[in-house]
């Protein structure tokens, strides 16, 4: 169970019960600056979202980095580390963002 109003909440009820939108902005997704360097924060969140992904194995994401020259490379890290989370690496893609939170958008369900 997740907090209410909390993107993993978010990504849950859309997944679930196609209620909501598909893209969430967790925004505890933090990096040291100018790096694609996870801070420690950032592993509850992932670890929920990998949670997510076991309990609906159907489930694809595309993870965008934030905005700047460093967004391919957090978005990346964030793949590696759902990868060693133990989601399956095809169901994970990536891209560039132009936001200032990494985000994650739900592409299969």
């Amino acid at each position: 169970k997740f907090p209410p109003g909390s993107a993993q909440s978010k990504l849950l009820n859309y997944v679930q019960d196609g209620k909501g939108a598909g893209t969430i902005t967790p925004k505890n997704i933090s990096f040291v600056p100018e790096s694609a360097n996870l801070l420690p924060t950032a592993s509850p969140q992932m670890k929920d979202i990998a949670r997510l992904m076991g309990k609906f194995p159907k489930m694809k994401i595309q993870i965008a980095g934030k905005e700047g020259a460093n967004s391919a490379a957090q978005a990346t890290a964030v793949k590696t580390f759902l990868e060693a989370a133990g989601v399956n690496s095809s169901r994970i893609s990536t891209t560039t963002g132009t936001g200032k939170h990494i985000s994650v958008k739900v592409t299969g369900k």
